[in-house]
């Protein structure tokens, strides 16, 4: 028998292009076929698809595999989606134009085949695994069913209601609106970030580093003078340029606390990793001296983190914390950033200087760093509530963001864990005897990388880059 896939892609501003697949029919020549029909149609929107193969198992196989890639063009119109390796996409360059490609199945009226939709955005991709267990007809029904999913379910109040879809497989849809904003906590303290200084030879003259060794910070900016530049030979060899060491230099910032803050927290330390300020070295917070010596050893996220508490020295208003360093080799320096950890809160200022406030007690799940946490990496509790007028035999959960979240979601439901999602798609299935008829507690545990903190940046998913927070 032969199984048809029909891939819709969707793009996030709304075109879309459809073509279907046929196990064993779609050949180079045949998507050549397609793509020139698209043409002729008067199609504007232009896809170049690289490769599309279908694989079939064995008699003892019930499913088989399909990945299907193509390598979109970018109009001048700025209506582009991307995708290369596993990325699809699809574009069409006016409103008018919503659909491209050519539905094989036209061509083969009668054909009876499994199929199923797949939505991607700029960039996404999907491994398709199935059955030939529906015929097309039933496909489109569970489409259908699922385009019910954009209707409003039953609230109560102000709090999230879930939509109830049936579907197909006798599972009831779930969707959970998430509030702008949610109970909240985390594991250990928060961080604030610190990896750009001034750097100064002598007090007066200051130069701004980035934190990495002392001779890259110098191939940034004039740091060295004649007298700390030594040329050397040997009989008959031409004289050689080196540093003269050791000296003195000084790294220094500023970061404030808010004046919002009725208590300085007690589990205030400054943590860096051992080796993160190399040389001789002691640190000035506020005119008061922390030695190496001070710090212990701890584990936050790994076996080379150091602390020391400094509650007693922090200050509301503006605080001065300066690294005095000798130096006596090139990869000496503050080479890697300096944080505050604890319990506060991190804002930023009119001037977009990070300042310490009170810890959140509530926050949005934001999709590309938490407010109130820029800088943490770790796990998130956000607690919530859905509302059921009735219990599903057996559910299926999804959350209103989709896919755009890319880390890593555990949920609880009345404090079982129904599982946990490290990639897309962010769905939750199973019976349905985790929940009860009206208030359902949920517990959301969102656990990031080590990008906030390590790297103080973010991964943008439209841009698709860097950027840092």
């Amino acid at each position: 028998e032969k199984t048809e896939v029909r891939l819709d892609w969707k793009k996030r501003y709304g075109s879309v292009s459809e073509m279907s697949l046929e196990n064993g029919g779609i050949l180079d020549a045949e998507l050549q076929t397609v793509r020139n029909d698209a043409a002729e149609s008067g199609n504007d929107a232009c896809g170049t698809g690289r490769r599309q193969s279908m694989e079939a198992g064995s008699d003892e196989t019930t499913g088989a595999g399909v990945r299907a890639e193509k390598e979109n063009t970018k109009q001048e119109s700025g209506n582009e989606a991307c995708g290369t390796g596993r990325r699809q996409g699809a574009e069409a360059d006016s409103d008018e134009t919503a659909e491209t490609g050519v539905n094989l199945e036209k061509k083969r009226p009668g054909l009876e085949a499994s199929a199923v939709v797949v939505v991607l955005g700029p960039y996404e991709s999907r491994l398709l695994r199935f059955a030939g267990s529906e015929t097309l007809a039933e496909a489109r029904e569970n489409a259908a069913a699922d385009a019910c999913g954009a209707e409003a379910g039953p609230e109560t109040g102000t709090e999230p209601a879930a939509e109830i879809v049936p579907c197909q497989n006798d599972a009831e849809e779930l969707l959970l609106r998430l509030p702008d904003a949610m109970d909240v906590r985390i594991d250990g303290g928060n961080i604030l970030r610190f990896e750009r200084f001034e750097l100064s030879g002598d007090r007066e003259n200051w130069y701004p580093v980035q934190a990495k060794p002392f001779i890259e910070q110098c191939a940034d900016q004039p740091l060295l003078d004649a007298e700390r530049i030594r040329y050397s030979s040997s009989f008959g060899i031409p004289k050689k340029l080196s540093v003269r060491y050791p000296f003195t230099v000084w790294y220094r910032t500023e970061f404030e606390v808010g004046e919002e803050m009725e208590t300085l927290p007690e589990d205030l330390g400054l943590l860096m990793d051992q080796g993160a300020v190399a040389g001789e070295w002691n640190v000035s917070i506020n005119g008061s001296v922390v030695r190496e010596a001070d710090f212990r050893p701890v584990r936050i996220n790994d076996q080379n983190n150091r602390l020391c508490g400094i509650h007693s020295l922090i200050r509301r208003g503006t605080n001065q914390m300066e690294i005095q360093v000798t130096l006596t080799k090139d990869s000496d320096g503050v080479r890697d950033p300096l944080y505050l950890t604890g319990s506060f809160g991190v804002r930023r200022d009119a001037d977009g200087r990070p300042v310490m406030t009170e810890m959140p007690e509530k926050t949005g799940l934001g999709l590309h760093f938490v407010e109130g946490f820029p800088y943490y990496s770790g796990t998130f509790h956000f607690r919530t509530g859905m509302f059921l007028e009735k219990v599903p035999e057996r559910f299926r959960l999804r959350l209103d963001i989709g896919d755009q979240c890319h880390e890593c979601l555990e949920i609880l439901v009345n404090g079982t864990s129904i599982g946990a999602r490290v990639f897309a798609p962010y769905c939750w299935q199973g019976d349905g005897g985790v929940w009860k008829a009206g208030e359902n507690e949920i517990e959301i545990l969102y656990t990031n990388t080590l990008a906030p903190m390590l790297d103080g940046s973010y991964f943008d998913y439209e841009a698709h880059k860097l950027v840092e927070i």
